[in-house]
């Protein structure tokens, strides 16, 4: 097992090394070319995407489609498609595993318990960082969503169209994740796609329990020709009413997630201070 996980992390250097000289080769011809006095010296950032992309290209060989496509899907559910193709996020892990494995044998010169957890830990870490992305995507969304709903129901009621008040939301808006995406409803909507099925596609984008909720509110009102300033103005009580319940939910539980800290650093820091002193006397008298 150690020699295929040799052998395997060698052809791996081997390829990046080869990739680093291609890199070198041309930036060498570029300058030749240009007049440029000095190179471009690859930092560690890039030097670890060069590493990704070359294990990438093994991993595209392994009759793995199943799996690709599963790591597909949990990629464009939590956000990272544009981040990660699924033969890039296996090599992440790879590199991950591989590369921790052989730092701890290289260490303690040995396979143990310790190592299988380490190994595990590894393996998880991306996968942590997918659902940390995702979480963080979904805060943004759930932050801004309020105030563009305020924003939209004040336009339309101005005389707006649902549409020309999004734009006139855009205009105003600093860059943030839920702009990106009503950006690309506005591109699919301009490029004739119909209104029902561009918001369809904003809706499964950002898979939102409220957003959802809010899409389906107005294709309905379009669909039965109902007030859409009304319906917004419902929609934003409600979002804003979800948001104080997640909000309470999160106090309530922030006394038990304290426990934990509680128990293990500060109770014996207190019984230290407090029981220290009588047993340095009792140790003492004795």
């Amino acid at each position: 097992m150690l020699a295929a996980i040799i052998m395997l992390f060698s052809t791996a250097i081997f390829l990046i090394i080869r990739e680093l000289q291609k890199k070198y080769n041309s930036a060498l011809v570029a300058r030749r070319a240009l007049n440029i006095k000095s190179i471009k010296i690859p930092g560690r950032t890039e030097l670890f995407k060069i590493m990704i992309k070359t294990i990438a290209r093994l991993n595209s060989k392994l009759p793995v489609e199943n799996y690709r496509k599963k790591i597909q899907n949990k990629l464009i559910e939590c956000k990272a498609v544009n981040d990660y193709t699924p033969d890039e996020y296996l090599a992440y892990k790879e590199v991950m595993i591989l590369g921790g494995g052989i730092i701890y044998m290289a260490l303690f010169g040995g396979v143990d318990l310790y190592f299988a957890g380490i190994l595990l830990g590894l393996s998880i870490y991306p996968d942590l960082q997918l659902r940390e992305k995702k979480e963080k995507y979904e805060k943004d969304v759930l932050r801004e969503l309020p105030f563009f709903l305020d924003v939209l129901a004040v336009c339309v009621e101005a005389g707006l169209t649902f549409d020309n008040a999004i734009m006139k939301y855009l205009s105003k808006a600093k860059p943030s994740v839920l702009r990106g995406e009503l950006e690309k409803y506005i591109k699919d909507v301009k490029i004739g796609k119909q209104r029902s099925e561009a918001l369809k596609d904003i809706s499964l984008r950002i898979n939102l329990q409220d957003f959802s909720s809010f899409i389906s509110s107005i294709t309905q009102s379009e669909r039965l020709g109902t007030s859409i300033a009304s319906t917004l103005r419902l929609q934003t009580q409600q979002i804003r009413v979800k948001r104080v319940q997640r909000i309470e939910k999160q106090a309530r539980q922030a006394p038990v997630k304290l426990m934990l800290p509680l128990i293990l650093f500060i109770f014996p820091v207190i019984f230290i201070v407090i029981f220290g002193p009588i047993v340095i006397r009792l140790v003492k008298a004795l």
